[in-house]
């Protein structure tokens, strides 16, 4: 579980090579919450976001976007730290 994403980035930029690649998958997601329910990976996902890894991150005082989050969050995430 990430629970900074910033740092790991950082860290992850730091380890690499100067011609080094970061490999990042992402669950296959929608955007919009009601378009993911009727999957069940999704449901389970959104589970146990809501019960393990927010409540996970608020207690380390980090960013708690949840395991389903929206790629464009996770991307400049990524970015803004690279």
């Amino acid at each position: 579980m990430i629970c900074d994403p910033n740092t790991v980035a950082i860290h992850v930029k730091n380890m690499l090579k100067p011609d080094g690649t970061c490999m990042i998958v992402e669950v296959a997601s929608n955007d919009k919450s009601e378009e993911n329910i009727p999957s069940p990976l999704a449901r389970i996902g959104y589970a146990g976001s809501i019960f393990v890894c927010i409540p996970t991150a608020l207690v380390q005082r980090g960013v708690a976007t949840a395991v389903v989050a929206v790629v464009a969050v996770n991307f400049s995430i990524i970015i803004g730290c690279c």
